[in-house]
């Protein structure tokens, strides 16, 4: 998974319930990355503990916040310089 995710990740997390919650989600992930640079590939199973980790803190449902990180993708990436290439998809992506 390439760093743009789990950067995004953070973002979604840190947005919504705030810096002491990220911290806490990788905390309790394992996850000792403190940043994640866009293009460099990680371990996919840093993002699936970080999924996880956030479930269990958060106390919300794994496919909750798969489906929230997914409404915050697409303006994190259209924020990112991806917003030209979203476009191309059309209205209905």
């Amino acid at each position: 998974m390439y760093g743009l995710v789990n950067k995004a990740v953070q973002g979604f997390v840190t947005s919504q319930f705030g810096a002491e919650a990220w911290d806490a989600v990788r905390s309790e992930a394992g996850v000792s990355e403190v940043v994640f640079v866009g293009m460099n590939p990680y371990p996919d199973e840093i993002t699936y503990k970080l999924v996880a980790a956030g479930s269990k803190l958060l106390k919300i449902p794994p496919e909750q916040v798969l489906e929230a990180f997914g409404r915050y993708w697409m303006t994190f990436t259209a924020q990112e310089g991806y917003g030209p290439m979203l476009a191309m998809m059309g209205d209905t992506l």
